[in-house]
């Protein structure tokens, strides 16, 4: 399953994944509401109640051949698939939605070991070099390049949390294998 941050992202990605598997069309298939603007060509894509009922049944069915949903908010909170496995998050999620993502993906099926969760935040690799540099000077250590984008991630969410909220963000891997790339790409020699 892919959550998209919006209708028009989930439908650019729809187009992007049929771009390079053209012979995925029974593979993904994307589940939104529809809306009376939307542009003509949705239509066909989106489809209609009855559509999306069939849609529903195709996923619960691991035999099927739909094996990729791309949502924005259906889907996520009652709607059980025991053998969905893995979740690719585009858009902010926290709270109820977040429980019931990570829920979803973690239901009791055979020779299903566990679920995971992909969240892809929107952050720059200027944000995470920035956010790689300030940690290596402010605390003389040397954050992983993964570990970078979290916390330059972390320095856009402190704004909105409230004050006695806690935010925990796990760090790993060692920077040092990063160091030569990152020097190359900021212009420094070492």
């Amino acid at each position: 399953m892919i959550v998209a941050y919006s209708r028009p992202i989930a439908m650019k990605i729809h187009k992007r994944i049929l771009e390079l598997r053209p012979e995925w069309t029974e593979k993904v298939k994307v589940v939104m509401t529809s809306g009376n603007k939307d542009p003509e060509e949705w239509a066909d894509i989106i489809g209609g109640k009855a559509y999306k009922k069939e849609l529903a049944k195709k996923f619960k069915d691991e035999n099927d051949t739909m094996k990729i949903a791309i949502v924005v908010d259906m889907w996520l909170t009652g709607f059980d698939v025991p053998s969905l496995a893995t979740m690719y998050v585009y858009k902010p999620m926290k709270d109820h939605n977040l429980m019931q993502a990570i829920a979803r993906v973690n239901r009791v099926f055979p020779e299903k070991a566990g679920g995971l969760i992909v969240d892809y935040v929107g952050i720059s690799d200027d944000e995470a070099l920035a956010a790689f540099r300030r940690v290596s000077e402010l605390e003389g250590v040397i954050p992983a390049l993964e570990s970078s984008h979290a916390l330059a991630y972390l320095e856009k969410l402190m704004p909105t949390t409230k004050e006695d909220e806690v935010v925990v963000v796990c760090l790993s891997g060692r920077g040092d294998k990063d160091v030569q790339m990152v020097a190359k790409v900021l212009g420094e020699e070492i």
